[in-house]
């Protein structure tokens, strides 16, 4: 009898939320038909495609649609798969692409043994993105990849990297301070495109890695390296629009509002206005 009764006073309990919760959905319903929807025009925003994480859940941090938000694109998730089919026509609907960060990256893709202190590796992840790396080469696609993405460009093209930087180079950069502070130094090579787009010479970046370039893949070069020698962006020698960076500007460019951080995301979005007109 006590058990029914606190059932019975448990159900009452939660009516009055459920009441009020029931009026949400009518609301809502009336608030997007009622909204004047765009028409389709690829004019308005160019679409900027992003990678993802863990194939279970296709995950992506906000700060990275947001960076794409703020620059004036229109961010779309490009769900992790393993049909070559599939990612091409997504990146035939888009006008640009970000790859985000991640796990270390398998050296069998270099041809080299794992390191004692490898961390966690997602292979089936290294193929797709490597398969979105070809596939945006092949469309001529700008791209910008950040950390992980920095690395599969280069390993995608021939380049090796770091294992375990504290162990192999004696480095750390895998700061622990707040995650849109500056950890250290990154000096740009004179009139790379990183340091046009970052209008400097030098920038205090943050930094949350343990793999790095270690050979940069043939036709690119390092435009950008730390106090301590490690390389912290790669572009091509032939002037696509491609660009690898080691530190997370999305980050800055949310949290902080670092307006250098943010010109990266303005390169990406011009380029991608750019390669939108050509298709029309």
């Amino acid at each position: 009898m006590k058990r029914l009764l606190h059932t019975l006073l448990l159900l009452l309990a939660t009516l009055p939320a459920a009441a009020q919760l029931s009026d949400r959905p009518a609301e809502i319903r009336r608030e997007v038909l009622s909204a004047e929807l765009p028409a389709p025009d690829r004019s308005m925003r160019p679409v900027v495609g992003i990678s993802v994480n863990e194939q279970a859940r296709n995950s992506v941090r906000s700060t990275y649609t947001e960076a794409i938000e703020q620059a004036g694109g229109l961010p779309v998730i490009i769900p992790m798969s393993q049909n070559t089919d599939v990612l091409a026509e997504q990146l035939s609907r888009i006008d640009a692409l970000v790859l985000i960060g991640g796990d270390d990256i398998d050296p069998a893709f270099w041809d080299e043994p794992h390191h004692e202190r490898l961390g966690d590796l997602d292979t089936l992840r290294d193929v797709y993105d490597l398969r979105l790396v070809y596939l945006a080469e092949r469309i001529g696609l700008p791209l910008l990849g950040i950390c992980h993405g920095e690395q599969i460009i280069n390993v995608a093209f021939g380049g090796t990297l770091w294992q375990d930087l504290p162990s192999q180079r004696r480095a750390e950069h895998r700061q622990r301070a707040k995650d849109s502070l500056g950890y250290h130094d990154v000096e740009f090579a004179p009139g790379s495109r990183i340091a046009r787009i970052m209008g400097c010479d030098r920038y205090k970046t943050n930094s949350f890695h343990h793999q790095a370039v270690r050979r940069t893949a043939d036709g690119f070069r390092a435009t950008g390296i730390s106090r301590d020698g490690i390389v912290e962006v790669i572009e091509p020698e032939d002037g696509r629009p491609m660009l690898g960076v080691q530190f997370h500007p999305e980050i800055s460019a949310v949290k902080y509002g670092d307006e250098r951080m943010r010109a990266l995301f303005d390169w990406l979005l011009a380029e991608a206005r750019r390669f939108a007109g050509q298709k029309r």
